[in-house]
């Protein structure tokens, strides 16, 4: 783990090309300023990036290869590429980028979804080009019901594409129709059918006792009927 605890830079001061490969943990947990990554430092993130805090500034033009994540704000000058995840919030929670977004084929947009006031969204000041997976995951006791309308990615900038699949993890049922408003420059989810959450441990134990215990009256009253 490298934790900036401050408003502090990593850069690129002479000698021979010089590469900064995170596969680890990098953190930016304190400061309300910026903390930068560049200055020709060639900064490939295969591991996670997680900006809690302030705002994270990346190379120009980066290409992501693991995680970015947090509540925090990324700056790139020109586009991030998204190879990775991108994951907002901390489950759930608002991301914002500096910069355009451009998410390719093997690329994942991971959303937690708990209810209307609380889900992930995705603010991006430049432009939005979409590609690659939606990941949407139910959290805590998520619950929506048919017709609620909500925003997960919201850019100042033109949208453009669209998510090639789809995938749902942790509901017990549910549906969403993806909404490519081009002309707000943002997109929605649109629930298409009640989403529940998948019932606790705890909850499927007392789902069971309860059914044999309506199973072992039904043979009782079957054998006084006898």
């Amino acid at each position: 783990t490298l934790d900036f605890a401050a408003d502090n830079a990593v850069i690129f001061n002479g000698g021979a090309a010089t590469t900064f490969t995170n596969t680890g943990l990098l953190l930016k947990s304190g400061g309300a300023g910026t903390t930068s990554i560049g200055n020709g430092l060639n900064f490939d993130n295969q591991g996670v990036v997680d900006v809690q805090t302030g705002t994270l500034a990346l190379p120009a033009n980066f290409s992501n290869n693991g995680t970015l994540m947090g509540t925090g704000s990324y700056a790139v000058a020109g586009t991030l590429f998204n190879a990775g995840t991108v994951a907002p919030g901390a489950s759930p929670g608002t991301l914002a980028l500096a910069g355009n977004y451009l998410q390719g084929a093997g690329g994942s947009f991971a959303v937690d979804l708990e209810s209307l006031a609380s889900h992930d969204l995705f603010n991006i000041s430049g432009s939005a080009a979409l590609g690659g997976t939606l990941a949407l995951s139910c959290h805590a006791a998520c619950s929506y019901a048919v017709g609620d309308v909500f925003t997960i990615l919201d850019a100042v900038g033109e949208l453009s594409g669209s998510f090639s699949q789809i995938t749902l993890s942790g509901f017990a049922s549910g549906a969403f129709d993806v909404i490519y408003d081009t002309a707000g420059d943002r997109v929605q989810l649109q629930v298409t059918q009640a989403v529940t959450a998948v019932p606790e441990p705890g909850s499927w134990a007392l789902m069971a006792a309860g059914l044999l215990a309506v199973a072992r009256l039904a043979r009782l009253a079957r054998r006084r009927q006898r």
